[in-house]
């Protein structure tokens, strides 16, 4: 098997000892090609993070996870041991007890996941054993992040639906009584459009053209479902698809257009 840094281009032999992986953690056998596109380059000492956090999913989801059910029993803690007598004195002590359960329990599901991914860096050293440099022209592991989308028309999918709910929710947010300005809105639709151009595009420049028409389009539907529901007092689920369309128009002309430059261009969507 042959090793090829992203980074700094070094090619090597390796030889990957799969019951190595037994110092660790005997039931959990990882696929030798992932152990070597997450281990350390012999030149440069470097590794690829994007091969670590793309083959750590399950690492950073159980994390993800830790953090979310742990803030409950943080909060109720908080509440049982800072409750007094004055109603009103613990509505004041409940964010601060929110805060810090938040803080708490996001502290320990990272902590969570960092012992997985250095689990998993650890088989690593433990298996792949460097030789010689590779000959030119082999074919080698590569040690970028592989994608978890399985083709274009999937990552169009996902990039579109993050686009139009978030839109649409956020629209929705004055009528349901959050109170949230404007412009902090906006603001959060240009971050749910930058979102879905990285997940859309594959080389810097076709994200960059993507998260520009995204854009555009979240803050249209955005506008256009403030609009829709200003002065009303109820409103149909079905109805909502018509602010929806009516104010994604330009950003689908946008995304139309740049979907026309960049499949112009030869290998537009071949990952960097």
């Amino acid at each position: 098997m042959i090793f090829a840094c992203s980074r700094c281009g070094h090619r090597a032999e390796v030889a990957v000892d799969t019951g190595a992986e037994a110092f660790v953690s005997p039931e959990a056998r990882l696929d030798p090609a992932n152990l070597v596109a997450v281990s350390a380059c012999p030149s440069c000492g470097r590794r690829s993070w994007g091969a670590v956090a793309a083959r750590s999913l399950v690492a950073i989801a159980g994390g993800a996870g830790v953090a979310v059910v742990g803030a409950l029993p943080l909060v109720l803690v908080g509440m049982m041991l800072a409750a007094g007598p004055d109603p009103r004195e613990n509505d004041a002590r409940f964010p601060w007890i929110l805060a810090v359960a938040i803080l708490l329990s996001t502290a320990a599901g990272a902590g969570f996941a960092a012992v997985l991914v250095r689990r998993l860096l650890r088989r690593a050293a433990l298996a792949v054993t460097f030789r010689g440099a590779a000959p030119e022209g082999a074919a080698a592991v590569s040690a970028k992040a592989p994608s978890i989308f399985a083709d274009d028309d999937q990552r169009s999918r996902v990039a579109t639906g993050i686009v139009g709910a978030t839109g649409v929710l956020l629209g929705l947010a004055r009528f349901m009584g959050w109170g949230a300005p404007l412009g902090a809105l906006l603001g959060l639709g240009v971050l749910a459009g930058a979102v879905g151009g990285v997940i859309r595009g594959t080389t810097p420049r076709a994200r960059v053209i993507f998260a520009l028409s995204f854009v555009v389009g979240e803050v249209g539907i955005i506008v256009a479902t403030i609009l829709y529901v200003a002065g009303r007092t109820s409103v149909y689920r079905a109805e909502l698809v018509l602010p929806m369309v009516g104010g994604a128009l330009p950003g689908v002309v946008a995304y139309l257009v740049a979907s026309r430059l960049l499949a112009a261009k030869r290998d537009p969507f071949e990952a960097a």
